[in-house]
């Protein structure tokens, strides 16, 4: 071997290390500008410190050294600027964290197999040291900015939440405006459901309820047949009475909700909706929906699936808000703290809805990447299997496109978090990716041709 051919063979290799330490730096300035917060930073020096990057990078692979390597190094992008300001993450996510990784895998494999030789640059440090300081300070700004942008979050989840600031005593004396009359029709259903005046007040008791027996008591609905006097009974049922909701006046709010929620979810009384018995010109089956009117007018939300009422100002629990099969799937294991089997539950049932409408639409069975891409795609002269747009808009297109992309990726990506090198996931992770799930989850029932 010439001497010539050794110098150059010496400086290819100082090339390599090059490159890999300019690539390196790249990926450091791309996780800074991507992760580590909630916000995104786009100045023009960490464009600009990008674009210098991949200039210094390119100068490399055009140089004579790598003609004849076989290497595959890309860049992720053009420039910073060209990112999706909707979908910022997602960009990097699902694009350019892989070609990165792809793309320092294949550097490292070849500074490996030329014997891993180090140099000092002196020629390149000045511009590394001002790259490095510079990432050090736009780490710190955007730390620090994050923390400023949390810090406000928080203190306008507390200004709109008036629980927040509240003891527990406080909490309990909040007056809820809801029509007294309430109680009449309360108190006149259970009597009429569950035929014992004893038993009602046993049930309230049961909720830290006592003192109430209304006067008409010893003489109707005893808990004996014989002692019952059904004219009374009658009477008492038709008649407007004011006991019970002049009582319930003094009850703690708190304790009035689970009252009324122990009645309003129960499956005999919801049953009197339709029952055509007549009290003397009031039918029983009013006196349900009147309960639900009252609740309603007092601005109160009523969750059925989850047996639950909501005050209008009270932030809901996410399980409010995710799709019932989701729910199914991944609230038990949730709540029991396995969050990445909650979380690969909720994808496996993705997964498998897709599959079942897919099958039955082909009659062949697909899975995974291939199931997804079987299922959203379409072409000029075929529409798809599930119609997410109107195909023949550009906007139609583009959700058809990005839905399938994120059902696709979804799958692939998160449907087994263990699978993907971690042991278990944080809650607020399986939260957001459960969310994630039940969207998908109701844009795939909402499909078009379904």
């Amino acid at each position: 071997m010439t001497k010539n051919s050794n110098k150059d063979k010496e400086e290819c290799c100082k090339e390599l290390y090059r490159l890999l330490i300019f690539y390196k730096f790249l990926v450091k300035l791309l996780e800074y500008f991507f992760e580590g917060g909630y916000i995104l930073i786009l100045d023009d020096d960490i464009n600009k410190n990008y674009l210098r990057l991949s200039h210094k990078i390119n100068q490399i692979l055009d140089g004579k050294c790598f003609e004849n390597y076989n290497i595959q190094v890309e860049l992720p992008y053009d420039n910073l600027r060209s990112i999706d300001p909707d979908a910022p993450k997602t960009e990097w996510e699902y694009h350019g964290r892989k070609v990165c990784g792809d793309s320092l895998s294949e550097i490292e494999d070849l500074f490996i197999k030329t014997g891993e030789k180090s140099y000092a640059l002196a020629e390149d440090g000045e511009f590394l040291r001002s790259i490095d300081e510079y990432l050090t300070t736009y780490n710190n700004f955007k730390k620090a900015e994050n923390r400023k942008f949390i810090d406000n979050v928080q203190k306008e989840a507390k200004n709109h939440n008036p629980f927040k600031s509240q003891s527990s005593e406080e909490k309990s004396n909040i007056e809820l405006k809801i029509n007294p009359n309430i109680w009449t029709y309360v108190e006149k259903l259970y009597l009429d459901v569950y035929r014992n005046s004893n038993d009602f007040v046993s049930f309230l008791k049961n909720h830290g309820v006592s003192g109430y027996k209304n006067s008409s008591y010893p003489l109707i609905l005893s808990g004996e047949e014989e002692h019952t006097d059904k004219d009374l009974f009658w009477t008492f049922m038709r008649d407007e009475n004011c006991e019970f909701p002049d009582f319930m006046r003094s009850i703690p709010y708190n304790i009035q909700l689970n009252i009324l929620s122990d009645i309003i979810f129960d499956d005999d009384i919801q049953r009197t909706q339709y029952i055509n018995w007549n009290y003397h010109g009031e039918k029983i089956n009013q006196w349900y929906p009147k309960i639900i009117n009252y609740l309603e007018s007092a601005g109160l939300k009523i969750n059925f699936k989850r047996h639950k009422i909501i005050l209008g100002y009270e932030i809901l629990e996410f399980w409010d808000l995710i799709h019932e099969k989701i729910i199914i799937v991944s609230k038990k294991r949730f709540d029991n703290g396995h969050y990445s089997d909650a979380v690969e539950s909720a994808f496996k049932e993705i997964n498998i809805s897709v599959k079942e409408i897919v099958k039955s639409k082909t009659g062949t069975e697909y899975d995974g990447h291939t199931l997804m891409d079987t299922g959203f795609s379409f072409s000029k002269t075929s529409s798809s299997i599930i119609l997410l747009g109107d195909l023949s808009t550009i906007s139609g297109r583009n959700i058809q496109k990005g839905y399938k992309k994120l059902f696709s990726g979804s799958i692939q990506a998160i449907r087994n978090p263990n699978a993907h090198g971690n042991d278990e996931i944080t809650k607020e992770e399986a939260i957001h990716l459960i969310f994630l799930a039940s969207h998908l989850m109701f844009k795939l029932h909402s499909a078009m041709n379904i």
